[in-house]
């Protein structure tokens, strides 16, 4: 007597189903492009609304000229630079240009 080797056939899935890792995975996917445009239009929506400092010196000229204000003439006194520069930001001189805890805060 010879045995013979039965073949089972493979079990069929549902028609239009897909396996169950490839629904979480196709998901992920969708949820990571989601994510990433939606951040992409934050940055240029903030890009965009954020004034520049090209024309300062117009608007402080114009914010003088509305208040009767002069301009100062002459250098800033190092005392005052020091004391606009420490209540404005402590950590200036020790940051690499951008302060990172204020970008957090």
């Amino acid at each position: 007597m010879v045995a013979t080797a039965v073949r089972q056939r493979p079990v069929p899935r549902p028609a239009g189903r897909r396996p169950l890792w490839r629904r979480v995975l196709r998901t992920l996917l969708r949820a990571v492009v989601v994510v990433l445009v939606l951040g992409g239009l934050l940055l240029a929506g903030g890009w965009v609304l954020t004034p520049s400092v090209g024309d300062a010196a117009d608007r402080v000229a114009a914010h003088l000229t509305v208040h009767g204000a002069r301009a100062l003439q002459g250098p800033v006194p190092a005392r005052i630079a020091a004391a606009l520069t420490a209540t404005e930001d402590s950590r200036f001189w020790s940051t690499p240009g951008v302060d990172p805890l204020g970008l957090v805060r």
